[in-house]
């Protein structure tokens, strides 16, 4: 109770107007592009199960392929395309190892071979004797 007190009526107000906006954009999303000329009450029922907590109940839950298929998310399994799955192995390594090994907090790049790095400044941390 001590913790709550300090939270005012208007966090739940705000935290479900967030659920409600990113369910809207999802639906939103499915429509425009995934569903795109097709009538079909899919991307509300998508967005609905994606939004609702009880079948979560927690933000990092893993969505498997198969489960997503059954929802009605139309998927192309990477394993399929074997060029195209090691093009995007190789960019997922790639970034990771960006990430992990420098100061880098956004990497922006194109096809031309630009790229932009965003870093992050580092302090070293004090030795404790």
């Amino acid at each position: 109770m001590p913790m709550l007190a300090q939270y005012g009526p208007a966090l739940l107000v705000r935290c479900q107007d967030q659920i409600d906006f990113g369910r809207e954009l999802v639906e939103s999303w499915l429509s425009q592009y995934m569903f795109k000329d097709k009538d079909s009450d899919l991307p509300k029922k998508i967005a609905n199960f994606l939004s609702n907590h009880d079948n979560f109940k927690t933000h990092g839950k893993h969505l498997n392929i198969d489960d997503a298929i059954a929802l009605g998310l139309k998927i192309e399994k990477l394993e399929d395309n074997q060029e195209f799955q090691e093009k995007v192995l190789s960019a997922y390594h790639a970034t990771i190892l960006a990430f992990s090994g420098t100061n880098s907090a956004k990497i922006v790049t194109n096809h031309n071979g630009n790229c932009f790095v965003k870093q992050f400044n580092s302090f070293p941390k004090p030795v404790r004797r």
